[in-house]
């Protein structure tokens, strides 16, 4: 079941998104701005950090 999840970005996070080129340049700053306001490692930082441990 999807469920929808309502969010309100800031106007520069808008406007840096908007400088970008590319649909998904612009999905993975978007994806890395979310992941930093839940809390969440960036994506692949989980993987690097356990082989170099």
């Amino acid at each position: 079941m999807k469920q929808r999840l309502n969010i309100t970005l800031s106007r520069e996070l808008i406007g840096e998104v908007d400088g970008r080129r590319g649909l998904a340049t612009k999905s993975a700053l978007i994806e890395h701005e979310l992941r930093k306001s839940f809390g969440m490692p960036p994506q692949g930082t989980s993987t690097r950090t356990e082989r170099e441990g």
